[in-house]
């Protein structure tokens, strides 16, 4: 599947995070203002992407580009769009509506890539930030950093893969005795250039079929952490707990 387009945020002081997942409703209700179906666009199954921002505590929508074409614009608190390109065609901007939002619920956001599938740890550790904010009837209520707890599972995972390299873990898969002398040296070249990653905490750039066998004995020891880490970023999101 395409990796999907990301509604952003722009919380007070801030510069744009991006909207990661969100509980309850949506922020913003797109079909008060335009019918499906939205133009075919893999990379925006939804067909709009919106920028809202945080201003004295209140969430708001301030940009918004919603792909149609065939459908006449509406206006959205008094803001008019305007067609701009978008690769063949034409979408509908938006620009500075700072519509009022009436939003509840819980927000992740984050300037790194975070992604909650199969295999979480692997997009988790490329974060740079990760908030998260709570809104009651679209006023923040709380906002707290998670990056620490992130780190802490970052380190667990970094301290896993060093360990299993060491123990000579790395491309355990492949049968080597079946391959020919100049694969086998090829081989080892690949697991030198692995190991180098590795070893300088650089895992986003190992391929899949490398660093899938290497974490699939991978688990969390510290039971707590766990507890709140499934928390954080499971339950409270409306996901079953990982077995770590």
């Amino acid at each position: 599947m395409t990796v999907q387009i990301q509604h952003t945020i722009l919380p007070e002081g801030d510069k744009g995070f991006s909207i990661k997942k969100y509980t309850g409703d949506a922020p913003f209700d797109i079909s008060k203002y335009y019918d499906r179906p939205f133009m075919s666009f893999s990379a925006c199954w939804r067909g709009f992407v919106a920028t809202f921002t945080v201003k004295n505590n209140r969430l708001l929508l301030k940009d918004l580009r919603v792909f149609k074409e065939t459908e006449a614009p509406r206006v959205i608190h008094d803001t008019k769009p305007k067609y701009v390109d978008f690769f063949d065609s034409k979408i509908l901007s938006y620009k500075n509506i700072n519509l009022e939002l009436d939003y509840t619920g819980r927000m992740l956001i984050t300037k790194g890539n975070l992604q909650f599938g199969l295999r979480p740890m692997f997009n988790i550790i490329s974060h740079k930030n990760i908030t998260e904010l709570v809104f009651s009837s679209g006023i923040l209520q709380e906002q707290e950093d998670l990056s620490e707890l992130i780190e802490q599972f970052r380190e667990a995972i970094y301290d896993h893969a060093k360990e299993e390299y060491k123990k000579g873990n790395l491309l355990k898969q492949i049968d080597v005795a079946s391959l020919d002398t100049k694969k086998k040296e090829e081989l080892e070249i690949l697991k030198h250039a692995y190991g180098k990653l590795i070893l300088e905490e650089n895992l986003i750039e190992l391929p899949t079929q490398v660093i899938y066998p290497l974490f699939e004995n991978f688990k969390l020891t510290d039971d707590s952490f766990k507890k709140e880490f499934n928390q954080r970023f499971y339950l409270n999101y409306g996901y079953s707990p990982y077995a770590w």
